[in-house]
């Protein structure tokens, strides 16, 4: 995250010999191959979002460090392909571990991340309808209806860990989740224009839209927090108010907004050409 951050904010004062003794210390990790912390239960594996935060860092590593980038080039290419193995073919959906094939928010926080970093090998058709199709999976899996609208629960078995919920746990729905998928929507609309599969698009960010626009009426949404109950109550013991809620909530909205202009940008530009090539293909032929 400290590389994340510097990238993005170069203006940011940092010692340097901190910067360069975290960026060794993660290469070393990286290239001995050790086991990575899950960013929601602390468990250490292999997985998906772990996956996502490594090629993240390194990508925005090779922003602040001079040459990295030729150090990167084989870690990277090894970290990119083995994305595939994150991709349930006979659920057609990406999912958390290739060993533990379940859905939860985390698949969505890495498609994020994934989203971000530019990766070329992932600027494809093939990879925007795995993002879809994962959309789909996790939506039918995970959302549960609240007061009228849809939210996804961080995943199915979720565990409170201010309240004693007993072994199955208590699956609450989680209000900044409508936010990630609003969000994944518009980068998946963004790479469908990339890709010129204008249709894709606009159908994607409809999508947004849609999952932006559901935010408003979530109950006390005002107060930003973690978990609401099934029944639309707020819990006592829910952390609030998040500025991590906040700040997905804000990104979602100012990611939707961004997105819409590009395609209305496109959209005039085709309506354009279309008005004028007749036209120049006449002069020409004059000419």
């Amino acid at each position: 995250m400290r590389f994340v951050a510097l990238s993005l904010f170069p203006s940011l004062k940092m010692d340097k010999n901190t910067i360069f003794k975290s960026y060794n210390s993660l290469l070393d990790q990286i290239v001995a191959k050790n086991t990575v912390t899950d960013v929601w239960e602390q468990k250490r594996g292999y997985f998906f979002y772990s996956t996502a935060a490594l090629i993240w860092g390194l990508k925005s590593a090779e922003k602040i460090i001079p040459g990295s980038s030729k150090i990167h080039r084989e870690i990277l290419t090894e970290l990119v392909e083995s994305i595939e193995t994150f991709y349930d073919n006979e659920r057609e959906s990406f999912v958390k571990s290739p060993s533990d094939k379940t859905m939860d928010l985390e698949v969505l926080l890495a498609i994020m991340i994934l989203s971000q970093c530019q990766i070329e090998e992932l600027k494809s058709s093939k990879h925007l309808k795995r993002i879809l199709s994962t959309l789909r999976n996790l939506v039918s899996e995970l959302c549960v209806t609240v007061n009228g609208k849809k939210i996804p629960m961080r995943y199915r078995q979720d565990f409170w860990n201010g309240e004693i919920v007993g072994t199955e746990g208590i699956g609450r729905p989680w209000p900044m989740g409508v936010a990630f998928i609003s969000q994944v929507y518009s980068f998946a609309a963004n790479l469908a224009l990339e890709l010129g599969e204008f249709e894709m698009a606009e159908y994607s960010h409809k999508m947004s839209n849609s999952w932006a626009d559901q935010l408003t009426g979530i109950p006390h949404i005002h107060q930003f927090p973690e978990q609401i109950d099934k029944d639309g109550t707020l819990p006592e013991s829910a952390p609030r108010p998040l500025t991590w809620c906040a700040t997905e909530i804000l990104k979602s909205y100012r990611l939707n907004e961004a997105t819409g202009k590009k395609i209305r940008e496109n959209s005039n530009l085709a309506m354009l050409s279309s008005l004028y090539r007749p036209k120049l293909l006449i002069n020409s032929s004059i000419n």
